[in-house]
C-alpha cells in the first residue's frame, strides 16, 4: 500500500472494456477506506540505570539508557524504522541499542541526528535517533529502546526535557509522534559558600606572596568525574596573580590542579568527586593582583563644578587598613578660574567606611586623597563543566 492519511471516502471506478477499447460496461463506482496513520507514544521517564556516573557530561557510560514507548501499528523489520526525537545536545553519542517488548526482541542499528541550536533567527532544531529494525517484526505494542552501556554518552548540561517517537516503513509514515516521554535533567547546580584568605592582611599586600592559605567552599549537586574543570570567574582581573599549589578538602581529598588567567581561577579535579561540600585551599604563597593605587583625571575646564566618577579602581574583597596599599587613591582636579567645588564618587566600592559621602574640596586646585580604607563586594560565580 502507498502512504496513509489518504482520505477516507474516497471515490474509484470500474469499468470494462473490449480488446479495440470498445465500452461494455459502463463504469461504477464506490469509495477506499481512509489509510490513517496510528500514533507512536513516548511514555514514563527515560531510565539510566547507572545514572550517578552515567548523567555526568563528558564519561564513559558503564549502564543503560532507555526510551520506553508504544506504537498503534506493525513495524517489519529491514526497512521499518523508530525514530526518537530528543532536544539538541542531550545525547553526545547513540550506536548500540536493542528493542525489546514481551516476547520479542530485536537488534536495532542506530544513527544520531544533530539538529541545530536555536539562533537569533531559527528555532532550535531537535536531534533524532533513528533505529532501524533489524531482525524481528514488531507487532503494534509497548516496547523499550535500550541504548547498550559504552555506546551512549549525554551532552552538555541541560533541563529537564521530552522525546517523542514516530514510525515509517520505507519511506513511508506508519505512526505519528503523539505523547511525549520525559528526559531527566544532565547535571545540577553549584554554590559558592565561602570565599575567604587565612590571613586577611594577605590580601592587602599586592605583588606579595601570602603567608596563609585562601579557601574557596563549594557545594555540587552532581558527580564530577576526574580530569573535570570547576572556574571560579573572579571579580575582576588579576585577582590573583600567581598560585601556589592546592589542596581539597570534603567530598574528595586528591589535590587539584589550579590555573589563573584573567578573571578566572580553574581547578582541575584530579580525583572523582561526590555531589556535596567541597573546599579548594590555595597553598600559602598565592600571591593578590595587581591593584590601581592612583587614578588621575584630567580637569573639567570651565566648569562651576565637575563631577568625577572614579570606575577603574581595582582592590581585594576586603576592608583594609590605611596604609596596606603602596599609596592611597587619589583625583586630582584642575584649576579652572570657574572650578570652584567637585564631586567625587567611587561607584565600584560602594558606601565608604571612610568618608561616608563624596568629598568636596574646598576650592579649586586641590587633590582630594582618600584613605586605602576601602572596600569592594565581590561576586563569585562558580561554572560547573
Amino acid at each position: 500500500m502507498g502512504p496513509k492519511n489518504a482520505a477516507a471516502g474516497t471515490s474509484y471506478t470500474v469499468a470494462t472494456a473490449s480488446s479495440n477499447n470498445a465500452i461494455i460496461d459502463t463504469a461504477g463506482s464506490s469509495t477506499v477506506p481512509a489509510l490513517t496513520a496510528g500514533t507512536a507514544s513516548g511514555s514514563g521517564t527515560a531510565t539510566a540505570s547507572v545514572p550517578a556516573t552515567d548523567m555526568i557530561p563528558g564519561t564513559t557510560t558503564t549502564g543503560t539508557l532507555t526510551l520506553a514507548f508504544s506504537t498503534s501499528t506493525a513495524v517489519p523489520m529491514t526497512n521499518g524504522k523508530i525514530t526518537f526525537s530528543l532536544p539538541h545536545g542531550y545525547l553526545a553519542s547513540a550506536s548500540n541499542a536493542v528493542l525489546t517488548g514481551g516476547s520479542t526482541t530485536s537488534t536495532c542499528t542506530t544513527a544520531l541526528i544533530a539538529g541545530s541550536a536555536a539562533t537569533g533567527c531559527s528555532a532550535a532544531v531537535n536531534d533524532r535517533i533513528v533505529c532501524t529494525v533489524g531482525t524481528a517484526n514488531l507487532a503494534a505494542g509497548s516496547y523499550s529502546f535500550v541504548l547498550q552501556a559504552g555506546g551512549w554518552a549525554v551532552g552538555a548540561a541541560q533541563s529537564a526535557g521530552t522525546f517523542s517517537v514516530s514510525t515509517s516503513n520505507n519511506g513511508v509514515a506508519l505512526d505519528v509522534a503523539s505523547a511525549t516521554g520525559s528526559l531527566p535533567k544532565i547535571g545540577g547546580t553549584v554554590a559558592v559558600t565561602s570565599f575567604a584568605a587565612a590571613t586577611p592582611a594577605d590580601l592587602g599586600k599586592v605583588l606579595v606572596a601570602s603567608t596563609g592559605a585562601f579557601s574557596i567552599g563549594f557545594t555540587t549537586t552532581s558527580n564530577l568525574a576526574a580530569s573535570s574543570i570547576i572556574q571560579f570567574k573572579l571579580p575582576m582581573q588579576n585577582y590573583f596573580s600567581a598560585l601556589n599549589g592546592a589542596t581539597m578538602t570534603g567530598q574528595d581529598t586528591t589535590a587539584p590542579t589550579c590555573s589563573v588567567s584573567g578573571s578566572v581561577l580553574s581547578c582541575k579535579i584530579n580525583g572523582a568527586l561526590k555531589a556535596g561540600a567541597s573546599t579548594i585551599v590555595l597553598t600559602a604563597g598565592w600571591v593578590p593582583g595587581l591593584a590601581v593605587s592612583a587614578a588621575q583625571f584630567q580637569p573639567m575646564a570651565n566648569s562651576n563644578k565637575a563631577t568625577y566618577t572614579i570606575s577603574n579602581l581595582k582592590t581585594p574583597a576586603a576592608y583594609l587598613a590605611a596604609g596596606l596599599y603602596p599609596t592611597d587613591y587619589k583625583a586630582t582636579f584642575g584649576s579652572g578660574p570657574n572650578e570652584c567645588s567637585v564631586a567625587v564618587t567611587f561607584p565600584q566600592f560602594g558606601a565608604l567606611p571612610g568618608p561616608s559621602t563624596p568629598t568636596t574640596p574646598a576650592s579649586s586646585g586641590k587633590e582630594l586623597a582618600l584613605s586605602a580604607l576601602l572596600a569592594l563586594s565581590y561576586c563569585v560565580a562558580l561554572f560547573l563543566f
